[in-house]
């Protein structure tokens, strides 16, 4: 699986950034338009 996140990999706080960014993940709307990686 190709996308599969290890929960390990990541500390308390970024977790709780992550899911704090999914919670609120409508003003992120459109953030990344135009971009690339």
């Amino acid at each position: 699986m190709q996308s599969f996140i290890r929960l390990t990999d990541f500390t308390k706080e970024e977790l709780f950034e992550i899911f704090r960014i999914a919670d609120n993940i409508e003003d992120y709307k459109g953030f990344l338009d135009g971009k690339t990686v």
